[in-house]
């Protein structure tokens, strides 16, 4: 590959995650504002998301409770209610004691673009990994860690694969991906109009 087409390559790639972080940002913004007309007892007068608790007592560790944040778009079609497409997905779970929590943030389309997780004490750590998607295929890789206790991360790693020994972590969010679009779907497809 020839240095120009290397540059027109990290350039690509730069631009495709500014856009993402860009669009991260809006949508965090926007479930900042949910959440404050939300508290005001103010009807947020678009289509906001939808939220699913569970509750559970698991063998072992006990009282299991998720709470998964489905948010959401309309298409622009000429419908009195046009279909909806899932945007951006929270999950928060326990195990025990570990706190867990995930964001997942989609294309129009259906396309993962960027994961974001924390994952307590994984090996003794605390682990953040972020994960970027292009048209559905990873990448670029961050992730960091610090020691239990501690309040900043360092990098552990900066990368275009996901390593040895994150992989198990990474296939358990990949898995995510699709279980969250069709959570959204059977919902979305279940409310009554």
């Amino acid at each position: 590959m020839t240095l120009l087409a290397t540059v027109s390559l990290m350039t690509f790639a730069q631009d495709v995650k500014k856009g993402i972080r860009d669009d991260y940002a809006a949508m965090k913004e926007r479930m900042a504002n949910i959440e404050e007309l939300e508290a005001s007892g103010f009807e947020y007068p678009v289509p906001i998301y939808y939220k699913v608790n569970m509750k559970d007592n698991l063998p072992g560790t006990g009282a299991h409770y998720e709470e998964i944040c489905l948010y959401f778009d309309e298409l622009e079609v000429d419908e009195i209610f046009p279909p909806h497409y899932l945007n951006f997905g929270t999950v928060k779970y326990n195990f025990a004691a570990r706190k867990f929590y995930e964001e997942y943030l989609y294309d129009k389309k259906g396309n993962i673009r960027f994961i974001f997780a924390q994952i307590p004490d994984l090996d003794g750590k605390d682990i953040e990994m972020r994960l970027y998607y292009n048209q559905g295929k990873l990448f670029d890789v961050l992730v960091k860690k610090r020691s239990s206790g501690e309040k900043e991360f360092t990098n552990d790693y900066s990368g275009k694969t996901v390593p040895a020994k994150y992989a198990e972590e990474y296939k358990r969010l990949s898995s995510y991906i699709t279980k969250l679009s069709r959570l959204f779907k059977s919902v979305d497809d279940a409310r009554h109009l």
